[in-house]
């Protein structure tokens, strides 16, 4: 389980920045567009965070973790299919986001609450300490390894490596032994009792009390800050997806990644003299390069002639 949740941590830190670029670039969202896209991504936690809880108690957490990793799989490798067939928009996106989310939230919850079942007690800090060690590194890794890939095949094609991690998660959890044992049914609280016993024992506690309003507040203000990132580095500053992904996550997370050391006429008339409309608003106004090579084709020749 741990090779194969250390493979799907690199493969989401390479769709985190893959997504926005085929939105940004690509698809030439709009900041209304991009708030909607991660509106998407993160309704499912809202929404199906409490329940998916409760629910999660009576099934087996192995199996919720293989459906998952399925789910978000094919839910990714539509993306690149949709874009290859000429078809793809930007309410795929959503739709691709939403499902994503959702999966998401109940391999997370189950993720955090496997570990007694694989392991000794004694060893459940070890295993704890593994898992985090990985996220971790994958944090850090993960967005160059992510930005090398979308220069080089583009943003879509990219996608595929997340699908490829994901099976490969699937495949090493079919291979996992657990000793988890389900409760039998009617053992269990109504679902809405037990995520009312569940708030009031966090709510009750004055250490998590704080944990949780701290964490909504920082969540609430980043999560406008990471929704705007990608149209300030990637339309506003010019910068190319490897430039953004090699920048430190703390430059990132600040929306303020490092300028580029070669100035250019391209990326420079963007910074100047900006009209509210988004066609005139585009960086290649006054580049040298009067009909700029399509990022779909060649996003290798699109930087190199952005940057002449």
């Amino acid at each position: 389980m741990w090779s194969g949740q250390a493979l799907s941590q690199f493969g989401a830190q390479i769709t985190e920045l893959a997504i926005p670029v085929l939105a940004v670039l690509i698809l030439g969202a709009t900041e209304f567009q991009l708030g909607l896209l991660n509106a998407a991504a993160v309704a499912a936690f809202l929404v199906v965070g409490l329940p998916a809880g409760a629910w999660i108690d009576r099934m087996r957490k192995r199996h919720v973790m293989i459906v998952a990793d399925l789910v978000r799989a094919l839910a990714l490798a539509m993306l690149p299919l949709l874009w290859w067939l000429g078809v793809l928009e930007m309410w795929h996106l959503y739709a691709v986001a939403l499902v994503l989310g959702i999966a998401t939230v109940f391999f997370d919850v189950s993720y955090q609450s496997i570990v007694p079942s694989l392991v000794r007690p004694a060893q459940i800090a070890e295993a704890n300490g593994k898992f985090e060690s990985t996220h971790q590194i994958a944090g850090i890794a993960g967005p160059a390894i992510g930005g090398w890939l979308v220069g080089i095949l583009m943003a879509p094609l990219a996608i595929l490596a997340t699908v490829a991690t994901y099976i490969a998660s699937l495949i090493a959890l079919l291979f996992t032994r657990d000793n988890e044992v389900v409760a039998e049914k009617g053992s269990h609280d109504p679902i809405l009792r037990s995520i009312g016993e569940g708030l009031r024992w966090v709510f009750g506690n004055r250490l998590l009390r704080r944990i949780v309003g701290t964490t909504a507040i920082s969540n609430f203000f980043s999560t406008i800050s990471f929704t705007l990132l990608p149209i300030f580095i990637l339309r506003e500053l010019g910068l190319s997806p490897r430039r953004w992904a090699s920048s430190s996550p703390s430059e990132r997370s600040a929306a303020s990644p490092a300028p580029s050391p070669r100035p250019t006429s391209c990326a420079g008339s963007a910074r100047r003299g900006r009209s509210r409309s988004a066609r005139s608003d585009s960086p290649w106004r006054g580049c040298s390069c009067r009909r700029p090579p399509s990022y779909r084709r060649s996003p290798s020749l699109f930087w190199s002639c952005r940057a002449s």
